[in-house]
C-alpha cells in the first residue's frame, strides 16, 4: 500500500512540474508554479478595435458596398475594389492639393488638372456605385493615364529634373492602378501603349534626354509585363479559390438540401408514425367499448378503413379445428360478398392470411403481383400491396387482420409495430367480447334451467292442493279445479295480473269490482304487477321453505330408522321392525320385507 501511494505521489508530483508549451514551444515556470514567458514570447491577442476605429470601418464599408443587383461573388469583390480605389483617389486629390497650396506655382496648370481629375474621379466613384461599375475602371485607369502625361505636359518648368520626377512618379502609379483595375490583356495593353507615348513624349518635350526616354519607356514596359504576369496569376488564383468556394458551398448547399430532405421525410414519417399510433389507439379503444361481437367485427373494420385510409380491412376468425380461418367482417363491398359467401382460407395454404395464421407473425407484401403467396382475389381487384397481422391471445391464434391498400409499397416495416399492437389491442377485445357472449349463453341457459325447474316444481306442488283462493268481503274461500275462470264472469270489472318467477308463468291475480264502481286504471294495473311480483317471489320463498321442511322430515326419519335398525342383531326382529317401521309412512297400507339373494354365475350354470 505505501510503494502504490508512492508511486501515485511520484507521478503527481512529476505531472505538476512537466511544462506547458504555448506556440512558440517556451515556458518558464517559477517557484511558486505559475507559469511565466517572455516577453517576446507572449501570446499574440487579436486587438480590440477601438469604437472609433469600428465606425470608420463600418463607415468604409457603407462608401465601397457593390450594387445590390450583383450575385457573383467575383464581381462583387471587383465592384467593391473599383469603388474602394476610386474613393481613395478622391480623398487623396484634395490632399495633395491641399500640401501643395504653399508652393510658389499654387493656382497654376498643374493644380487645374488636379481639379479636372479629382471631378473625374468622383464621377467615376460615382459610377462604380452602380451596375457600371466597370465603366467606371476603364474611366479609372483612362484618366489616370491621360492626366499623367497632360501633368508633365503643363509643368511649366519643363526642366529635366521635374519631367523626370513627373514621369517616374505618376506612370507606375498608373500601371499599379491599371493591374489593380483591368485584366491581364488590358494591363498590357497600357504598358504598350506608355511604351509608345515615352517614346514620343521627347518631341513635345524638347527638355527631355530621348535616351532617358527609351530607357525609362522599357523599364516602365517592363514593369508593365511584370504586372501583367503578377495579375494573371492573381486572377487564376482567385478564379481557383472562388471555384473552389463555389464548389464547396455547392456542396454545402447541397448537404444542407439532402439534410434538409431527410429532415422533412423524418418529419413526414414520425408525422405519419404518430397518426398511425392515434388511429390505432382510437381504433383500440372504440374495440374495448363494444361487448357484441359481430358489432364489434363490423365497428373495427370500419374504423381501420376511416382513418387508416385504407382500402380493404377484413378479420378472419379461426375455426373449432384450427385447420381455417373464415371472413367475419369486411369494409370494402367485395368483402362484403365474400363475408355472405362464407370466404375462408386454410391455415398455411392459401394466401398471405393463411401464411401470417400458419407463421403466427406479420407478413407484407408491398407488390401483390410479385408475391408469390398472394391469393389473386376477383373481389378486390384493386389492391397492390397487403399487410395480414395474426391475432393471439396467450399465444393462442383466434384470427388474422387483413388490411390491403391500392397504392404499391403502402406498408413498411416500421408500420408493422404500431398495426400489430393495435392487433393485438383487437384479438384482446375480440377475446373478451367471446368470453362475455359465452357467460351470456350460460346464463340464458341457467336461467332457462331454472324457470323450467321452478314450473316443474309447482306442477307438482299444486297437482295435490287447491287451485287457488279467493278473498271477499265474506271471508276466503277455495277455488275449485272446475270452478270457471273469474275473469269471465260478465258484468264485472275485472283486472288480472300474472305471477311470474324466473321467466315463467305460475299463477295469475284476479282482482274484481262491481259493476257500478269505476273500472280499473293504469296505476292501479302498475301496482297490482308490482305486487304480484312480490307474491310469486313470497310464494316461492314459501313452497322451498315447505319443501326444506319436508326434506328435512325425510331425512330425519330415515335417520330414525337407521338408528332404530343399528340396535336389532336378530334378522327376523330387524325385518319384522322394517315393515312396521315402513307401513307408518303416509299413505302406505301394506309393507312386504322379502330376502332374496339373487343367484349368482357359477350357481346358475351349474343348475344349468
Amino acid at each position: 500500500m505505501g510503494r502504490w501511494l508512492g508511486r501515485k505521489h511520484f507521478a503527481n508530483r512529476r505531472a505538476r512540474v512537466r511544462p506547458r508549451t504555448g506556440s512558440l514551444g517556451i515556458r518558464y515556470r517559477t517557484q511558486s508554479g505559475r507559469v511565466t514567458m517572455p516577453d517576446n514570447q507572449t501570446r499574440s491577442q487579436k486587438p480590440k478595435k477601438s469604437p472609433a476605429n469600428w465606425a470608420l470601418a463600418r463607415l468604409w464599408l457603407l462608401l465601397t458596398q457593390p450594387p445590390a443587383s450583383l450575385t457573383d461573388l467575383r464581381e462583387k469583390k471587383y465592384a467593391r475594389l473599383v469603388a474602394s480605389l476610386t474613393l481613395a483617389l478622391t480623398l487623396i486629390l484634395p490632399i495633395s492639393f491641399l500640401i501643395g497650396r504653399d508652393s510658389p506655382n499654387f493656382g497654376g496648370p498643374q493644380d487645374v488638372v488636379r481639379l479636372f481629375l479629382f471631378i473625374s474621379v468622383l464621377v467615376s466613384y460615382a459610377l462604380s456605385r452602380t451596375p457600371f461599375y466597370k465603366i467606371s475602371a476603364y474611366l479609372t485607369v483612362f484618366l489616370l493615364s491621360i492626366f499623367s502625361y497632360i501633368f508633365v505636359l503643363v509643368n511649366s518648368t519643363h526642366t529635366s529634373e521635374d519631367l523626370l520626377a513627373a514621369i517616374v512618379t505618376l506612370i507606375p502609379i498608373s500601371l499599379g492602378i491599371t493591374a489593380a483595375l483591368l485584366p491581364p490583356a488590358g494591363v498590357f495593353s497600357v504598358a504598350l501603349l506608355h511604351l509608345v507615348a515615352l517614346n514620343l513624349l521627347p518631341l513635345s518635350e524638347p527638355g527631355l534626354n530621348p535616351q532617358f526616354a527609351a530607357a525609362f519607356s522599357g523599364g516602365a514596359f517592363s514593369l508593365g509585363v511584370l504586372l501583367t504576369i503578377v495579375s494573371a496569376y492573381r486572377n487564376n488564383t482567385e478564379k481557383e479559390i472562388i471555384e473552389n468556394l463555389e464548389s464547396s458551398n455547392a456542396e454545402i448547399n447541397g448537404i444542407r438540401a439532402t439534410l434538409e430532405e431527410r429532415v422533412e421525410e423524418r418529419s413526414e414519417e414520425l408525422n405519419r408514425r404518430s397518426t398511425q399510433l392515434e388511429a390505432a389507439a382510437q381504433v383500440a379503444r372504440s374495440a374495448a367499448e363494444v361487448r357484441d361481437l359481430n358489432e364489434l367485427l363490423t365497428n373495427v373494420v370500419w374504423q381501420i378503413t376511416e382513418r387508416f385510409g385504407f382500402y380493404h380491412a377484413g378479420i378472419f376468425l379461426a375455426d373449432a379445428n384450427g385447420q381455417f380461418v373464415v371472413l367475419q367482417a369486411a369494409s370494402s363491398d367485395g368483402g362484403q360478398r365474400m363475408v355472405k359467401r362464407g370466404h375462408r382460407l386454410e391455415v398455411g395454404r392459401q394466401g398471405i392470411v393463411g401464411y401470417a395464421a400458419y407463421q403466427k407473425r406479420p407478413r407484407i407484401a408491398q407488390n401483390v403481383g410479385a408475391d408469390a403467396t398472394f391469393f389473386n382475389n376477383p373481389d378486390l381487384p384493386l389492391t397492390r400491396s397487403e399487410i395480414a397481422l395474426p391475432l393471439e391471445v396467450q399465444n393462442r391464434l383466434i384470427g388474422v387482420l387483413d388490411i390491403q391498400s391500392d397504392k404499391d409499397h403502402a406498408f413498411t416495416n416500421d408500420d408493422i409495430y404500431s398495426l400489430q399492437a393495435m392487433a393485438d389491442q383487437i384479438a384482446l377485445a375480440i377475446e373478451n367480447a367471446r368470453l362475455i357472449q359465452e357467460s351470456q349463453n350460460v346464463v340464458t341457459q341457467l336461467q332457462a334451467l331454472g324457470a323450467e325447474s321452478t314450473a316443474t316444481a309447482w306442477r307438482e306442488h299444486i297437482s295435490n292442493a287447491p287451485k287457488g283462493f279467493s278473498y271477499s268481503t265474506t271471508g276466503a274461500t277455495t277455488i275449485s279445479p272446475d270452478q270457471p275462470p273469474a275473469d269471465q264472469e260478465e258484468g264485472v270489472h275485472t283486472l288480472k295480473v300474472s305471477l311470474v318467477l324466473r321467466g315463467k308463468k305460475i299463477g295469475d291475480i284476479l282482482l274484481r269490482r262491481k259493476p257500478n264502481e269505476k273500472p280499473w286504471g293504469q296505476a292501479e294495473q302498475e301496482m297490482a304487477e308490482r305486487i304480484s311480483a312480490q307474491v310469486a317471489l313470497a310464494v316461492e320463498n314459501a313452497r322451498l321453505l315447505e319443501e326444506t321442511q319436508r326434506r328435512a322430515i325425510r331425512e330425519q326419519t330415515l335417520n330414525d330408522l337407521s338408528a332404530r335398525f343399528s340396535r336389532s342383531l336378530d334378522v327376523e326382529a330387524l325385518l319384522q321392525s322394517a315393515a312396521r317401521e315402513l307401513q307408518r309412512l303416509p299413505q302406505v297400507s301394506t309393507v312386504s320385507v322379502v330376502v332374496s339373494p339373487a343367484e349368482s354365475e357359477e350357481t346358475a350354470q351349474q343348475k344349468a
